[in-house]
């Protein structure tokens, strides 16, 4: 808190504030509270805190803050302790009190801890011997203050670095017994010649020094608060255009999700369609492979025309069948002698149309054939393509000359496979 905000200019004066002793509180008068400007001080005489000097010496600067806070922490003489701290060079004075005791005496002068700031007597004495300065004098000395309440007394190390290093407090002047024990407990003064010194009242400065511990140990200008605020301002203006694009990019995602969902639904109907129409599809192509199917008599007949051209009649029996959708087997017997070659039937079933991949092996006086069989084209005879057969070839004739067994799978109209399920047959070629 700065001097202005405290005394307004003035020099500090006593009577103007409240005076906390071990005798009582004094208040000031009325008059001398309407001369009070900036914030009503209750200070307290040393017989009433307590006090402890901390060293920081061996602490860097920028941790003694938190050194300081440290120490107060740790340092609790009553139920509940108040903490004051006055800075005083590479040191510090801790100075406690009985806040619940203060805080009752505050409450019977009809006011509250926030309308006064305690503080205690050590915050208002002048401490730095200006003569010793000037000498230069960094000896340890030993004085006498007087208190308002008592007398205390001091040792401190003088020069331009001094500071009080042991201090202890008596109700009266203290005998020389006590003095002497004073000294010797702080073992920095020759106690052989140190003799009690006469009191000296020490002058009170214009502003209490160090602050209380639940205060904040620095202040802010109103141009710091300015820099600050602008500072704060320039720093939002990138947070907010990330905001606002952050806002941006989720209407467009949630615009996206919704023109997925969208092409999905679309997709799923497409997709229903398309699986329509080849169900559709593959019912038209096995119909059309139906109605394509070529009658099993007619590649009996095809059969029987090419075997004809290929061998003396009755020289070859059939033997075994197997039609099964688009494939034929059948096997060609040798009635005696040996079967003509396969090449020369592999080449005839060839030049039908409706034939394709044609294979034959001979097994001794049997020649066992195997070939495709494909779609006639619409309005062509399947038997039309068949050479015609030599003028000196006899017609088949039915006969008990072997025997044809004809199976086949095809789904072909009734009365062909009627025909084809005959137990028993006997073709003679």
């Amino acid at each position: 808190m700065a001097p202005q905000e405290l005394r307004g200019g003035r020099p500090f004066v006593l009577s103007e504030h409240f005076q906390q002793t071990r005798h009582g509180v004094t208040a000031p008068s009325i008059r001398d509270v309407g001369r009070t400007r900036g914030p009503t001080l209750w200070v307290l005489s040393r017989a009433c805190y307590a006090v402890k000097f901390l060293d920081l010496a061996a602490v860097p600067v920028s941790k003694r803050e938190s050194a300081i806070n440290l120490a107060t922490a740790g340092w609790s003489p009553f139920p509940n302790t108040a903490h004051y701290v006055i800075p005083d060079g590479q040191a510090a004075l801790l100075c406690a009190w009985d806040a619940d005791a203060s805080t009752q005496l505050i409450g019977a002068q009809s006011l509250t801890t926030a309308q006064v700031r305690v503080v205690p007597e050590s915050a208002l004495r002048r401490a730095v011997d200006t003569t010793a300065i000037l000498t230069g004098t960094t000896q340890p000395k030993a004085e006498l203050h007087q208190a308002l309440d008592g007398c205390v007394g001091v040792v401190s190390l003088s020069g331009s670095r001094g500071r009080a290093l042991a201090e202890q407090w008596w109700a009266d002047t203290p005998t020389a017994p006590q003095w002497r024990n004073f000294l010797r407990s702080t073992g920095l003064v020759d106690e052989a010649s140190a003799m009690v010194p006469a009191p000296i009242s020490k002058g009170w400065s214009s502003q209490p020094r160090g602050y209380g511990a639940n205060e904040a140990n620095h202040s802010t200008s109103p141009r710091e608060v300015l820099i600050l605020s602008v500072a704060a301002f320039l720093l939002a203006l990138p947070s907010l255009w990330y905001g606002n694009e952050l806002r941006q990019i989720y209407v467009l995602k949630q615009d996206a999700s919704q023109r997925l969902q969208s092409t999905e639904q679309d997709l799923n109907v497409v997709l229903g369609a398309r699986e329509l129409a080849l169900s559709t599809q593959d019912r038209a192509l096995q119909l059309g492979r139906l109605l394509n199917q070529t009658d099993p008599l007619v590649l009996f007949e095809i059969i029987h025309n090419i075997v004809l051209q290929n061998a003396a009649s009755g020289a070859l029996q059939l033997g075994d069948w197997d039609l099964r959708s688009q494939q034929l087997k059948f096997s060609l017997v040798a009635a005696s002698g040996s079967p003509p070659a396969a090449t020369a039937l592999v080449k005839a079933l060839e030049r039908v149309p409706i034939f394709r991949d044609v294979e034959a092996k001979t097994d001794g006086g049997r020649v066992n054939i195997t070939l495709q069989i494909v779609a006639p084209q619409t309005g062509t005879n399947p038997a039309s393509a068949v050479p015609a057969e030599p003028p000196a070839a006899p017609r088949s004739k039915v006969s008990s000359a072997s025997t044809v067994y004809l199976y086949s799978d095809a789904p072909d109209t009734d009365a062909a496979q009627a025909a084809l399920r005959s137990d028993r047959r006997t073709v003679s070629v």
